[in-house]
């Protein structure tokens, strides 16, 4: 976005709640919000909030693949 010529950055925050795991090569998007008890899989593409607890996403762009996870086990 330009603005009286100069470029502007619209910034929003990354949200990581307790016990998330982000694993390598993931991409986490501004704005998203990983709710706690977590995982986002190896290279996954993670372009919205995560609404739910206990869940594994992973994918290109990332959907959910598992609930109910516990990332104790």
């Amino acid at each position: 976005m330009v603005e009286n010529g100069k470029d502007s950055i619209i910034s929003k925050k990354i949200i990581i709640k307790d016990h998330v795991w982000v694993c390598a090569y993931a991409t986490v998007l501004k704005g998203v919000c990983i709710k706690k008890n977590s995982v986002v899989a190896y290279g996954a593409l993670l372009t919205n909030t995560i609404d739910k607890e206990n869940v594994l996403y992973g994918g290109v762009p990332a959907k959910m693949i598992k609930e109910n996870i516990s990332w104790r086990e």
